[in-house]
């Protein structure tokens, strides 16, 4: 016997069904929340930002700098699934050391035509300081299914005098760059 709870509806329009699992050690509660109306989101579902692909790599890499000029960090190429998605890049380094105080270390992200904005980190104390940051840039560019872009994360000190460094050149410490391809239509 098979439990079916069927509506139709009004006008002749289209049917619903809800059927009970077919095994009986598969019990399944479906709650509704009781704050608001609401629309069952299903991957069909249009106009809702779908993650269409992620891209990563994890390995080891030391940028410094000492000037002001923007450098290279890391530069990935991936290769587009869909015409005028959008790109969310994220780069988790080991560690990035701000040095001695005063210092300020600056990273952004370019495909080559867009440039994402500027992250800052300042060190206001009076000690050198490490930590493990997490940037994330959303690239807006115009993207073409089947064409290759590179992101290219680049950093500079922009601030104080030293040093100023992301990862560390050593193989028990990894830095994770991520690369998330979304359908924004």
């Amino acid at each position: 016997m098979t439990a079916k709870i069927k509506l139709n509806a009004a006008s002749g329009g289209g049917s619903f069904s809800l059927q009970a699992p077919s095994s009986s050690s598969n019990n399944r509660v479906i709650t509704l929340p009781d704050i608001a109306d609401g629309t069952l989101l299903t991957n069909q579902s249009s106009g809702l930002g779908k993650l269409l692909k992620v891209t990563g790599s994890e390995e080891k890499f030391l940028f410094s700098s000492t000037t002001s000029t923007f450098a290279t960090v890391k530069a990935v190429t991936v290769t587009p699934t869909k015409t005028g998605s959008k790109f969310v890049v994220q780069l988790n380094p080991s560690q990035m050391n701000i040095g001695s105080a005063t210092n300020e270390i600056q990273t952004k992200c370019t495909d080559g035509t867009y440039t994402s904005g500027i992250r800052e980190y300042r060190n206001f104390t009076s000690v050198s300081i490490r930590f493990p940051p997490t940037m994330t840039w959303y690239m807006d560019g115009n993207y073409t299914a089947g064409s290759a872009v590179t992101f290219t994360i680049q950093g500079a000190r922009t601030g104080g005098s030293g040093t100023v460094s992301l990862g560390v050149d050593d193989d028990n410490f990894k830095n994770t760059v991520l690369i998330y391809e979304y359908d924004v239509s």
